[in-house]
């Protein structure tokens, strides 16, 4: 009993000691972060709550930058930054970043921007830190409470997840840029648990408020319709469309159509952290020096949607066999395949989402308990995350002058999420063999 309670106290003691060091590294990175604000995509969102109390749009377009004679071009701005002095316009930046990406999220985001953007970009930015690390750590005792049988065992597993989740690589990036990746945590575990519960009005609302912030997180609502999940689909349009109507009568519908106008100019799906199925056969025809992007991303988006409706596909074949099983089951299987196939399927599948990917292995991680192979797939499994775990610096989309190894480490966000997302499928079927024997 006594060797228990020491081996208890060191687990204690080391989560609690882990915890301590990794936040002092976090402060010592907003603390960076907050001295030059440009480097965060937290800038950008505040900068759009600027221009709304100007009476200003909320979004506006890069110049263009495909072609080597662009004016925002990476070669062209290295070589006469001067190009960009006599454009302007409604939609057009200017000022000192005229090339700064705009803001993508849709206009019902502002509604978590604009309150705090009237404060001084510092205290805004850590007020916004701090909510999404709420939000990630609430999660994590969220999630680490349905595996555990007392509060004790509850609390300790929670602080090593938490403590997991803030060493992450994606988490401390979406840290450092102010991304809504650990924000948007909360209301997919709250669907997941409301889900498993057969609380499906509940689970479709949390789904539509997620959504509503990030719409490619809709693959959840085709894969509902598909598998004829008709309560928790009706709850999920019905609060979709709720906060489109609260963004259309506060900000109009001119800002929708300069949102779906920004939307359409994303030009930047080559970036070695886009982890998308849409970023990696991008890279594939804009990698070499006889690149012939612009032309050739018709091609590469033909295999995208080739690539994304084979995951659709197999998606929905192993959903269907859970259709009988209980609403737990079902639950789990959904939230471990669906989580990796959106951020594959989406164009803008950026590592600050790999986060959601605590929900999807924590599930896959418990299903593969029981099975004849399981080492195998937890194996698979921290390989997948493994990899992620290792910083590696950002880079500008790949140009003539600049161009990429597509196929290689500038493509691993895309193996990552394609082996873990290979890896849920195998373990759900292996889970459904073994329902079956």
């Amino acid at each position: 009993m006594t060797h228990i309670s020491f081996r208890n106290l060191l687990a204690w003691c080391g989560a609690l000691l882990a915890l301590l060091l990794i936040g002092t590294y976090y402060v010592d990175a907003g603390q960076k972060t907050t001295a030059y604000p440009p480097s965060s995509d937290f800038y950008k969102f505040y900068l759009s709550g600027e221009r709304l109390t100007q009476n200003k749009s909320i979004y506006w377009i890069i110049p263009p930058r495909i072609q080597p004679g662009d004016p925002c071009h990476p070669d062209a701005l290295k070589e006469a930054p001067h190009r960009l002095a006599g454009i302007s316009g409604d939609m057009i930046l200017g000022g000192s970043l005229p090339c700064l990406a705009p803001n993508l999220n849709p206009p019902i985001f502002m509604a978590l921007v604009a309150p705090i953007s009237q404060l001084p970009f510092v205290t805004a930015w850590w007020v916004w830190a701090g909510f999404s690390t709420a939000c990630a750590l609430y999660s994590m005792w969220l999630i680490a409470g349905v595996w555990t049988t007392s509060r004790p065992q509850h609390t300790l597993h929670a602080l090593w997840a938490s403590a997991a989740l803030l060493a992450y690589y994606p988490s401390y990036v979406n840290f450092t840029l102010g991304q809504v990746g650990t924000i948007l945590m909360l209301p997919l575990v709250l669907a997941w648990l409301a889900m498993r519960k057969n609380h499906l009005l509940k689970a479709g609302m949390w789904l539509g408020v997620a959504t509503s912030l990030k719409p490619f997180l809709g693959l959840f609502l085709l894969i509902l319709l598909i598998t004829k999940q008709w309560r928790t689909s009706t709850a999920f349009m019905a609060s979709i469309l709720t906060f489109a109507l609260i963004g259309l009568l506060w900000m109009g519908w001119d800002i929708h159509q300069q949102y779906m106008l920004v939307a359409g100019h994303v030009t930047w799906t080559t970036s070695n952290w886009n982890g998308s199925l849409v970023g990696f056969f991008d890279r594939a025809f804009s990698g070499t020096a006889q690149s012939g992007l612009p032309e050739t991303r018709i091609l590469s988006k033909a295999l995208a949607i080739f690539s994304s409706l084979s995951l659709l596909l197999i998606m929905t074949r192993i959903l269907n066999k859970y259709l009988t099983s209980n609403c737990q089951r079902y639950a789990d299987i959904l939230f471990m395949l669906c989580i990796p196939a959106s951020v594959l399927i989406s164009p803008l599948g950026w590592l600050y989402y790999l986060p959601w990917l605590a929900l999807s292995g924590a599930v896959a991680w418990q299903f593969s308990a029981n099975l004849s192979n399981g080492r195998a797939m937890r194996l698979a499994l921290f390989a997948s995350l493994l990899a992620t775990i290792i910083p590696i610096e950002m880079k500008s989309i790949p140009t003539m002058k600049n161009p990429t190894t597509w196929y290689g480490i500038d493509a691993l966000y895309a193996y990552v999420l394609l082996g873990f997302f290979v890896t849920t499928c195998l373990i759900a079927m292996a889970q459904q063999k073994n329902r079956i024997n």
